[in-house]
């Protein structure tokens, strides 16, 4: 199975990245930046930016999963969540992606916080969307 992990240089996916070595799939890591210091033992290195787009498509060649992590919790998280995810979606239907996974927070439709409210509207999103999906909404995490 070949998987894409989103947000790739941040706290949980780089978790992610760790873990998905560990089992038999085909891991492409997506950022905007790639670090320097590729030490992740078979991952694939892709530049991606959900916030344009820019390499969306070509990352997306091939996958099978998508794990969505990238978010910007202190910044652009209404043009990263909402615009970002569905930039991410369009792309990953063209691409033929047979199902995408996206990280929430636990009580993201309860809490008054714009972080949260952005959250929420990407979820809608990715259950709107033509990708099968998986909603995790894990508790937060420093």
């Amino acid at each position: 199975m070949n998987v894409l992990i989103t947000g790739a240089t941040g706290m949980l996916g780089t978790s992610l990245l760790s873990s998905g070595r560990h089992r038999d799939h085909r891991v492409r890591a997506a950022a905007r930046r790639i670090p320097p210091d590729r030490s992740a033992d078979g991952v694939e290195w892709r530049s991606v930016d959900v916030l344009t787009g820019s390499g969306l498509d070509s990352a997306l060649d091939g996958v099978d999963v998508v794990l969505h992590a990238a978010s910007a919790p202190r910044g652009e998280s209404e043009r990263t969540e909402i615009q970002g995810t569905q930039r991410l979606l369009d792309s990953a239907t063209r691409a033929g992606v047979k199902h995408l996974i996206y990280v929430s927070i636990v009580g993201v439709d309860r809490i008054p916080v714009d972080y949260y409210r952005h959250k929420l509207a990407a979820e809608t999103r990715v259950s709107d969307g033509r990708v099968r999906w998986t909603i995790v909404r894990a508790t937060q995490f420093h």
